[in-house]
């Protein structure tokens, strides 16, 4: 999703139009695309997805320090978010996913906790 979002601002801030999501997904078919991001990583290791996740995350947050307000809060002030406002876009690639991915943790945690022994 951060990939996603980073590509897609940066293409944008470019003037070449693009989609949020690589084709040919799109915000009805985020299951899918889901899916297809699974499959494709299941061999990343997890330090290297780990690097990647935090080069993301700080590229991002770079980005909305050099924003002004109005860039991120102003519904369609860019022509290519539509009637939401960038910052809509920048939670769902950010804070949306880690919660989620938090959610994902904790049931796997729970899932794989030893019973203590009783004394």
């Amino acid at each position: 999703w951060q990939k996603c979002y980073l590509d897609w601002t940066k293409a944008n801030f470019a003037d070449e139009q693009r989609g949020f999501f690589p084709q040919p997904f799109n915000w009805q078919s985020v299951p899918r695309f889901n899916r297809a991001v699974w499959a494709a990583n299941q061999k990343t290791s997890f330090a290297a997805a780990k690097r990647a996740f935090e080069t993301q995350h700080v590229m991002i947050v770079q980005q909305v320090e050099d924003m002004i307000k109005e860039q991120l809060f102003v519904p369609g002030f860019y022509p290519w978010t539509g009637k939401r406002p960038l910052a809509d876009y920048t939670f769902e690639a950010t804070i949306a996913r880690y919660q989620w991915a938090n959610r994902q943790l904790a049931k796997y945690e729970k899932a794989t906790k030893q019973p203590q022994e009783s004394r």
